[in-house]
């Protein structure tokens, strides 16, 4: 073998090194990044679980807010004025919170089984007169596809509670 086959014989080896490389630094990174989205999920899933337990907490904290919510999912304007409002606060953070794990879930930030799990208590609210009055009030404080989210899954909701 002359200098010139050596020298090519190297630099085929040297490119075949290098190619490896790469492989091996891409296998890497799609690692580094599936791990990093997993991560994500799962502060994205305490987060939401998270605000849901304070509302929980608040709840069973204080009757008289209990008071206000079990009156206000029945018969919303029954309530004083300011019972009103700290009714439509409480389901106005609610929301938000449903808000962000439809936000996250759809933009993949968030795990679709969390908001699965939930739709079966978007479909008991959204179906309790206090509730709907309340989301027919408060159609400036949410994204237009979470309301059209919520719309269409009360619908559907409905249409199934007919077919029973």
């Amino acid at each position: 073998m002359n200098l010139l086959e050596l020298s090519q014989t190297l630099g085929n080896f040297g490119e075949f090194v290098g190619a490896i490389g790469v492989v091996i630094t891409l296998g890497y990174l799609a690692l580094q990044i599936r791990r990093n989205t997993q991560a994500t999920q799962a502060t994205s899933h305490h987060a939401i679980t998270d605000s849901l337990n304070q509302g929980n907490i608040a709840m069973a904290t204080d009757p008289e807010l209990t008071q206000i919510y079990l009156t206000g999912l029945v018969d919303r304007a029954s309530l004083s004025e300011v019972e009103r409002q700290r009714f439509d606060s409480l389901f106005l953070a609610y929301f938000h919170v449903f808000d962000t794990l439809f936000f996250s879930s759809s933009n993949g930030t968030g795990a679709q089984s969390l908001l699965l799990a939930e739709e079966k208590g978007f479909s008991h609210l959204m179906n309790l007169p206090g509730i709907y009055a309340w989301w027919q009030d408060n159609p400036f404080a949410f994204t237009p596809e979470f309301r059209s989210y919520m719309e269409s899954f009360r619908n559907t909701v409905e249409e199934n509670e007919k077919d029973r």
